[in-house]
């Protein structure tokens, strides 16, 4: 039997597959990947399509497929900001297409790639999955509707099990599989900015320096893209023994500032950034971090890797 992946040559998405390996039926219209999946996922099944009723129904038909990991989306969040429609129209309308063809297959084991922006501004580190939510964004936005269709559908099937996972702030890459973070276009997340900066001699910048933290800069929960992947996994192997949509937050516990990061990459790595303070962008909180308490006691998880690890893997994996 088969997991589906969508999104699966995206960043997260491939570290995913690699570990599923030949269980891994992807879909993903490259719309955010450069990935030679060819090279890199060789023993995956590759559909480079949209996540769309037609193309899903293809792929039922073709496949045993008992699980699915819904990862494809649109996910800037200052393009979502200019661009709402376009997210919520993605987002939510590719979802929707994809549980209805879950029920027509019988199929009701579901992962759902979640994320931390559902906490909002309002909520106080560390955060705990009973918090209320709230966005500063349409990008959140999605994945709370999102949230609340899953619930919505559990509610009406007693055989639907799912999770969604609340991702915190995911760097790094796979070394053993080459997977580095390679956006299309200009990066949104933080460690390819850095290693750009870095390659071009150019001042990497620091969005606001006066923030109520030890340093004055924005703290965060940063997590290595495998830790992240083998909760996916867990995840899928525990739906059978949970009880209707549990959603659980995958971060190390540990916020660590901004400075930190650019400190701990020097150390790590050998190398000296040049940086300079610009200001603050609206809707970015000081500190988020996780409690991981559910994610410990429900997938049996917890972090392998350390911040100078990640450092150092998403310097390896970027030269």
């Amino acid at each position: 039997m088969n997991t589906l992946l969508t999104g699966g040559l995206g960043y997260i998405g491939s570290h995913i597959a690699s570990k599923l390996n030949s269980r891994a039926v992807i879909i993903d219209d490259t719309s955010n990947s450069q990935l030679d999946y060819k090279k890199s996922l060789p023993n995956c099944i590759v559909y480079k399509k949209k996540v769309n009723t037609k193309n899903l129904e293809k792929i039922f038909e073709t496949h045993q497929i008992s699980k699915v990991i819904h990862l494809a989306s649109l996910k800037s969040v200052n393009e979502s900001i200019i661009k709402p429609l376009e997210y919520y129209e993605n987002n939510i309308f590719s979802t929707i297409d994809l549980l209805k063809t879950m029920k027509k297959y019988h199929v009701n084991k579901f992962v759902f790639s979640s994320s931390a922006t559902v906490y909002g501004l309002n909520n106080n580190s560390p955060l705990n999955e009973n918090m209320k939510l709230s966005a500063t964004n349409p990008y959140g936005n999605t994945k709370i509707m999102i949230e609340k269709i899953i619930d919505d559908v559990v509610d009406s099937s007693k055989n639907f099990k799912a999770i969604s996972l609340r991702y915190f702030n995911p760097i790094a890459s796979s070394r053993k599989y080459n997977l580095p973070e390679q956006p299309i276009g200009k990066p949104q997340n933080i460690m390819p900015i850095l290693i750009n900066s870095i390659k071009n001699k150019e001042k990497f910048q620091i969005f606001g320096k006066n923030y109520p933290t030890k340093d004055g800069t924005c703290i965060r929960d940063y997590i290595h893209v495998e830790d992240l992947a083998d909760a996916h996994i867990r995840s899928i192997n525990i739906l059978h023994k949970i009880n209707g949509h549990q959603k659980i937050n995958i971060g190390t516990g540990k916020g660590h500032s901004v400075l930190d990061l650019i400190r701990t990459f020097e150390k790590t790595n050998g190398i000296k950034i040049e940086y300079k303070f610009v200001k603050r962008r609206e809707g970015d909180t000081a500190i988020s971090f996780a409690s991981n308490k559910k994610a410990k006691k429900l997938l049996n998880w917890s972090p392998k890797f350390n911040l100078e690890d990640m450092c150092k893997d998403s310097w390896q994996t970027s030269i």
